[in-house]
């Protein structure tokens, strides 16, 4: 019940032919494309309708507008045909459609409200849909006038291509209602598309940095046009790194819309992106018809499947079998809700309303790059990327653009730099480098075929890498002048210092004579007055004693007097307390008893008694009123009572009282108490006082004596003291004195000490003030230099990675130019190594086996200065070495692509900040990497983290990251160069021959390497040391202040520094005899590094002609290596070098050959004498004419070599009859050339040749190539000019003259193919070293395998297997065997297997030689095919098998395989066995011969091979021997018509 509809283009345009085959099954209609008159009805029915309704009065011009749209399209379609470098120019209604679309989109009230205003947006809308794709400027101008004419024919003077030129609508002006509406200038959308941006950045984690410059206004403008349209989709096409996915996020910010982009992990794949398109439609079903972007790039297609998927979306809305059924139930039921508002309510309605809302509001922008292949593949396969998109072409950044780009960054650079007033010339030498470096790239492609891209990322990287360094160099010039500068200063105060010193050192000395004096006669003086005062001393001592005597004993008296008083005291304290006790209100209650009681009257009659009052109640009331009356008591005077004895006599009739005691009185009145005790103390003091009345009177005189004593003593002690103060102050004089003394001494002493040190340091650096003043001044050269020495150095490290050393010198010496007429100060003998790299480091580098020539020197600053990671392409494995050695110290970590596990590698290295190493890596990168590639780093929590796959990882900044290629010239696209900075580390001529002249040394004279290699690292060690040892000294002479002679630190670290300075000199000394005694050996030597180098270079070209055609430098250093230890020794070192030379290239040439075609093998000879003879110091020591470049050019492009060389027109001299005009001006343009360039050799040439004679007999023969050359030029020319001249009159005849050529400077060996032998191949080779069988058309080397391998004992353990579908793993198990056993594995095919190629390299890098059997062969077959792993050619044997060129060459090869056994192998006829032998050889090798002759000889290319002749020739004996005549009807068919 199935039926089938199947619908295809028409075949063309990339679209194949559908066979007969399949079409017969199938009904056939032919859809027509759409007539213009249809055309026309369609669009002037959408167009007049919609003018009909919102602008009736512009109605009439709708059909005029439609018919210059139709008569547009079909002269687009007729005249802009695709090619394959406008693949995407391909048109359909689609486009006329969109177009209308996009008129339809206008804001009738603002934009639509006159003719001009229609014509206007119709242009606009044109452009937008056909002109924003066209490539360049030439289609873009051709598109202006045609739409410009076809419009003005429909409606005269309607248009001017200047004026719709540059045309923007757009619906950003209003943020509120979005109208679509047109833009006044481009001034009014850089202010709002900044504010967006703004606006973008404040709203996003990751930041964009747009510069509005005119192309990119333009370009952001069309994004927002399209992604508002329904259906809207873009296809981007630009280099990456013009800015398309900046353009794309911004439009989407602008328009409201979340912009998805898929992440790319080590295991995304076809499963993932079908989860990321889900989670897009559902976003989009989820958000009720909201727009959202996919961004989507080419460097994003992991699986070509992917774009089917794309492709799918873009034509229909849906991806087939997306939704497994219960997601599509979820689909259903989530888009029910809306569906049914718009009326559709069934499963399938509500499924097709999901797929319109899809369709139209998921915006699919593809960012795609044109270079390669990749985009006119996918363009072709996928059609919808161009139907279903509208196309915008990103050009390179106009000038304008750069500049506009410089002055922006430049201006934003830190205001340390102070860069303000060099922005103009900045952005000017900017701008020019990236110019120069875009065509020097196209030239670069043209001169030696290899690609390289300079994109605007360069173009950042150059004024990234400017600000980074100007900052860093500008302060270690500083620093280091400054310290040159103090250095020198110092020197030169120190000088002036020892001079001071030694004129105040002499002035010293008489005051030191007269200080000694004056301190000798200070002494007498002051041992005299010592005398005096002991004298003195002693009288006062008696005295003294007579003092201190009465002194003690008035002491005793008065402490017996205190001692009786202390009796008294306590009670009379107790008293005086008890009235403190006592206020006025205590008094008053007293007083208050008109009739006191008579205990209270007898205490007060007491009180009274005291006070000298009278004894009655009323006196002691009025003493009561007096307000001091507890004063007075208190003050009353003791010791007058003590005195008066009547008063005390009286006062005892108190005291006698039994009740006058204050316990008694208490309990009459409290205040009476106190009183009582008062009057009580009064008595007690008295009679204490009088009874210490004598002592008293004792201690007076006493005290008297003592005071007498003490006058005496003091009226000594003041004598004394003047003696004293004399003696002191003679004393204090005489201190002065010899301190004075003592300080002129120590100044003299410390005036000797620093003129010492002075004098000392001086000694140690009084030279190298010299040589620092001359080191300040190249520093403040470098310091005036700066800003253009810096900003040439950006841009190398930035532009110049991926050239070869001319190209590089040549971008320099313009730029160098360019920099000094805008006025940026550059150093005129600019060098990049000199700017950015100091000596000792780059001895460090070469040490760790960086070769020491400019080059590779260059290509290690690029690989240590620059921003981005280096991807170095290195086909002989250097850079590989260096990083490796260079990176043990940070434990550096080697992987591979194909490691499975080089990811977790990778972000260990990260995570712990070591270097890693990803070698061996193709054309295209794993987009796994790209976060490490674009150092997409990112700060969260205070940590610096990097995303890798699905991981956050700690992000260390020691981190190191490399990758290498052994590609030989690999094209990377510009994907790649925008996040790796690519360094072409090709080994150079010199670099190489450096190293091979080490290989000779250490074969010749092992001992002299051994040294050498030993003095290189001494004498580098001993060239940082001083160099340390001078920073350290100027450095201490910088941190010095003031005084830098007040100790001896600096001159310790200068006697130190000497002495290891001196030891290393000492050293150096030593080490520079003995290198210049090695070097001249080595010079010595030198012409056989010289020529295995030109031998290599030849080698390492042979791979521009065959893929096959591989050989690592390893390998190659390894067969040097063999022929230095197996070649014919000899005492003569002249001798030697000869032997050498001629052995080495005789080996090679044998080598190589047996792995090349017969068609090359000539051409390889040929090369080799060719730039044996081109390299003018070989030449010259082999004491031949060295090749000048002029005739070299000649020859590979002669006439051609004289063009902007030579003037153009016909020979001077006219060409004689019978030379033809085309080889007479070849032959005036190579007289011309060598004149031009001072050469003589063919001065006369043409006035010979238009003599005739034996000229017109040598040019006229038809054995040219044989006959001598007329007498006269004979011996005056060599072999290869000769060849030229040949070239000129009969080019026919070059291949045979280039063999005479190479029979004259090499010999008759290097004419003749090599004969094939297998064993010696076999004796050649190890275990782990394949044997590649690189086949042709008619070649089979099986049966050669089988008897070498019988031959070896080996026909038993010879295991074969052809590649192809499924052979693989049997393969890898064959292998692995044959490692264990020893077995010899043939894989027979390779070429078959493309897919498994890459295990076979992992196979053979894993091979580890001390597990493997030493028996054990790998053998390969193969055709030539680029799929071939390059390291395994790189490092096995190849060996051609093909039939020989030329009859008898083909029947010495099928007679030479021909043993004697098979020879003789029919006894019973042997006469007639041998007879058909040869004749059937001759039939064979006449039928093989036949096929070179191509269609003339078979019309198809017969593959006939060794195995039909040997079937035959076994078919042939076979015959004889069983049949008694010759069966030659038999053998006729069998062997005619059946084998062959």
């Amino acid at each position: 019940d199935s039926q089938w509809i199947a619908a295809c283009g028409p075949p063309g345009g990339g679209r194949m032919v559908v066979t007969p085959r399949l079409i017969r099954h199938f009904c056939m209609m032919w859809t027509p494309a759409l007539a213009a008159e249809s055309m026309s009805r369609i669009l002037s029915s959408v167009l007049g309708g919609w003018l009909g309704v919102v602008r009736p009065a512009l109605q009439e011009f709708a059909e005029p507008i439609v018919k210059a749209t139709v008569d547009m399209f079909f002269t687009i379609q007729q005249d802009l045909l695709p090619t394959p470098v406008k693949c995407h120019y391909t048109f359909n209604l689609r486009d006329p459609a969109k177009m209308l679309q996009g008129i339809l989109m206008v804001n009738v009230k603002l934009a639509l409200n006159s003719k001009e205003d229609l014509i206007n947006l119709f242009l606009h809308e044109t452009c937008r849909q056909f002109r924003d794709r066209l490539i360049d400027d030439t289609d873009r101008e051709w598109f202006n006038k045609e739409l410009s004419a076809k419009l003005n024919k429909e409606m005269p003077k309607a248009s001017d291509p200047d004026k719709f030129r540059d045309i923007i609508f757009g619906d950003f002006l209003d943020r509120g209602e979005r109208p679509y509406q047109s833009v006044d200038s481009e001034a009014t959308c850089i202010g709002i598309f900044q504010e967006w941006l703004d606006d973008y950045n404040t709203t996003n984690p990751t930041k964009m940095n747009i510069v509005f410059f005119r192309d990119c206004v333009y370009h952001v403008a069309r994004a927002t046009r399209t992604v508002r349209q329904p259906r809207g989709n873009m296809l981007l096409v630009g280099v990456s790194g013009v800015g398309r996915k900046c353009v794309a996020r911004i439009a989407a910010h602008m328009a409201d819309y979340q912009c998805y982009s898929i992440e790319i992990t080590r295991t995304y794949g076809p499963n993932e992106f079908k989860e990321d398109i889900k989670a897009m439609m559902l976003g989009v079903a989820k958000s009720g018809g909201k727009g959202m972007m996919f961004l989507f790039s080419d460097t994003q297609i992991v699986k070509e499947s992917f774009l089917e998927d794309v492709n799918n979306i873009l034509n229909t809305g849906e991806v087939p079998n997306l939704f497994a059924p219960d997601e599509l139930e979820q689909v259903i039921g989530l888009m029910r809700p809306i569906a049914k508002q718009h009326g559709k309510e069934t499963k399938d309605g509500i499924w097709q309303y999901f797929v319109q809302v899809i369709r139209e509001n998921l915006h699919i922008i593809l960012a795609f790059s044109p270079i390669g292949d990749g985009f006119r593949g996918r363009c072709r396969q996928f059609p919808s990327i161009i139907n279903c998109a509208t196309i915008d072409w990103y050009s390179s950044w106009p000038p304008d653009a750069l500049m506009a780009v410089a002055e922006r960054y430049y201006g934003a650079a830190p205001k340390e730099l102070a860069l303000e007033s060099l922005i103009p010339q900045l952005s000017k030498i900017s701008q020019f480098m990236h110019s120069t470096s875009r065509d020097a790239a196209e030239r670069f492609f043209d001169s030696l075929r290899r690609r390289t891209y300079m994109t605007p990322t360069s173009y950042l990287e150059l004024i990234g890498l400017f600000t980074d360094l100007v900052g860093k160099k500008r302060g270690e010039l500083m620093t280091k002048l400054n310290r040159y500068t103090i250095g020198s200063k110092t020197l030169g105060e120190t000088k002036v210092i020892v001079d001071d010193l030694k004129v105040k050192l002499t002035a010293m000395q008489p005051s030191i004579e007269k200080a000694k004096k004056d301190t000798a006669e200070l002494i007498v003086k002051v041992n005299a007055d010592k005398i005096v005062a002991n004298e003195k001393s002693e009288a006062c001592a008696v005295d003294a004693k007579a003092a201190s005597e009465a002194s003690a004993e008035a002491t005793a008296i008065s402490e017996d007097c205190q001692r009786d008083l202390d009796e008294a005291l306590p009670e009379y304290y107790a008293a005086i307390k008890s009235l403190d006790a006592l206020d006025k209100k205590d008094i008053q209650e007293v007083k208050s008893f008109a009739k006191p009681p008579p205990l209270v009257e007898v205490v007060l009659s007491a009180v009274c008694l005291l006070l000298g009052a009278k004894e009655t109640w009323d006196d002691a009331k009025k003493q009561m009123n007096d307000s001091k009356f507890l004063d007075n008591l208190k003050n009353y005077d003791k010791d007058a009572l003590a005195c008066n004895a009547k008063l005390t006599a009286k006062m005892q009739k108190y005291l006698k009282r039994d009740d006058f005691v204050p316990e008694k009185v208490k309990a009459v009145s409290n205040a009476a108490m106190s009183l009582c005790m008062w009057v009580r103390a009064m008595d007690i003091y008295g009679r204490v006082s009088r009874e210490i009345e004598p002592k008293k009177m004792k201690l007076k005189g006493a005290e008297e004596a003592k005071d007498a004593a003490n006058e005496k003593l003091a009226i000594k002690k003041a004598e004394l003291q003047i003696v004293l103060d004399n003696v002191a102050a003679l004393e204090a004089q005489l201190e002065g004195a010899q301190r004075k003394a003592e300080q002129l001494e120590r100044d003299a002493e410390d005036c000797v000490v620093k003129l010492n040190r002075a004098e000392k340091l001086l000694a140690g650096l009084g030279n190298e003030s010299v040589r620092w003043n001359a080191a300040s001044s190249v520093l403040e050269k470098n310091l005036k230099f700066v800003i253009g020495n810096i900003v040439l150095a950006g841009g190398f490290i930035a532009y110049t990675g991926a050239f070869t050393s001319e190209f590089r010198k040549d971008l320099v010496s313009q730029w160098l130019k360019t920099a000094v007429d805008l006025g940026l100060e550059t150093d005129p003998g600019w060098r990049v190594d000199d700017v950015l790299v100091d000596p000792a480091e780059v001895r460090s580098w070469n040490i760790n086996s960086l070769p020491s020539d400019d080059l590779s020197v260059e290509n290690g600053i690029m690989v240590t200065r620059g921003r981005r990671w280096p991807l170095m392409i290195d086909p002989q494995g250097q850079a590989n070495r260096w990083v490796r050695k260079m990176g043990k110290e940070r434990d550096i970590n080697v992987t591979k692509l194909s490691d499975p596990i080089y990811l977790r590698k990778l972000e260990a290295g990260i995570r712990n900040g070591s270097a890693v190493l990803i070698e061996n890596v193709e054309e295209v990168l794993d987009p796994a990497i790209e976060p490490v590639l674009t150092k997409a780093i990112f700060k969260r929590g205070g940590q610096m983290l990097l995303r890798l796959g699905t991981e956050d990882v700690p992000y260390d900044e020691n981190f190191a990251f490399y990758i290498t290629t052994k590609m030989a010239n690999p094209h990377y696209l510009p994907e790649v160069c925008i996040k790796v900075t690519i360094i072409n580390f090709t080994v150079t001529l010199l670099g190489l021959e450096d190293q091979l002249v080490a290989e000779v040394v250490a074969s010749e004279r092992p001992d002299l390497a051994q040294m050498r290699q030993e003095l290189v690292v001494q004498i580098a060690a001993d060239k940082k040391t001083q160099d340390d040892l001078e920073q350290l000294i100027l450095k201490l002479l910088a941190d010095a202040e003031g005084d830098v002679l007040k100790d001896d630190s600096l001159n310790d670290t200068l006697d130190m520094s000497k002495k290891t300075g001196n030891e290393c000199q000492e050293r150096m000394k030593v080490a520079d005899k003995a290198m210049a005694e090695i070097d001249d050996v080595r010079e010595k030597l030198r012409p056989v590094a010289t020529r295995a180098s030109i031998l290599y270079f030849v080698v390492a070209d042979l791979a521009k002609i065959d893929p096959m055609y591989q050989y690592s430098l390893e390998f190659f250093v390894s067969l040097f290596q063999k022929r230095l230890r197996d070649a014919e020794a000899s005492e003569d070192i002249d001798k030697r070098i000869m032997i050498l030379v001629d052995d080495f290239t005789r080996f090679i040439y044998l080598n190589i050959c047996r792995g090349l075609f017969e068609d090359h093998k000539l051409l390889f000879s040929f090369l080799i004498t060719a730039q044996i003879l081109r390299n003018d110091v070989h030449s010259k020591f082999l004491n031949k004419t060295p090749m000048t470049l002029t005739e070299w050019l000649f020859f590979l492009r002669a006439q051609e070599a004289g063009k902007g060389v030579l003037e153009e027109g016909d020979p001077a001299m006219p060409a004689p009859f019978w030379v033809e005009k085309g080889a007479w001006a070849k032959l005036d343009v190579l007289v011309r050339l060598a004149e031009v360039n001072g050469q003589t050799s063919f001065q006369g040439l043409l006035e010979d040749i238009a003599r005739g004679g034996a000229w017109e007999k040598f040019c006229t023969s038809d054995s040219m190539a044989s006959e001598a050359f007329p007498p006269a030029w004979a011996n005056k020319l060599t072999a290869f000019q000769k060849m030229l001249i040949v070239k000129c009159m009969r080019e026919n005849f070059l291949n045979l003259v280039a063999r005479n050529v190479v029979q004259d400077e090499l010999g008759q060996l290097f004419i003749e193919s090599p004969p094939f032998n297998l064993e010696s191949c076999f004796n050649d080779s190890e275990a782990i070293t394949p044997l590649i069988f690189v086949l042709s058309a008619g070649a089979d080397p099986t049966e050669y395998l089988l008897q070498l391998a019988a031959e070896k004992g080996y026909g038993e353990r010879l295991h074969f297997i052809s590649l192809g579908q499924g052979q693989g793993p049997k393969a890898e198990a064959l292998i692995k065997l044959g490692w264990d056993t020893g077995d010899w594995v043939c894989l027979q095919n390779c070429h078959l297997a493309a897919s498994w190629m890459g295990k076979l390299e992992q196979i053979q890098e894993s091979q580890d030689p001390k597990k493997i059997n030493e028996e054990y062969r790998l053998w390969l077959t193969s055709m030539p095919s680029p799929l071939f792993p390059v390291p395994v050619l790189q490092n096995g044997i190849k060996i051609t098998n093909e039939p020989p060129k030329g009859l008898r060459a083909n029947l010495g090869r099928t007679f030479q395989d021909i043993s004697e056994d098979i020879y003789e192998a029919c006894p019973q006829k042997p006469g007639e066995y041998k007879k058909l032998l040869f004749g059937l050889s001759f039939f064979h090798a006449v039928i093989l011969e036949r096929r070179k002759f191509g269609p003339i000889g078979w019309n198809i290319p017969y593959e006939w091979m060794d195995s039909d002749f040997q079937v035959s020739r076994e078919q042939v004996r076979m015959y004889l021997v069983a049949q008694p005549e010759i069966p030659w009807t038999t053998l006729q068919y069998i062997i005619a018509e059946v084998n062959y």
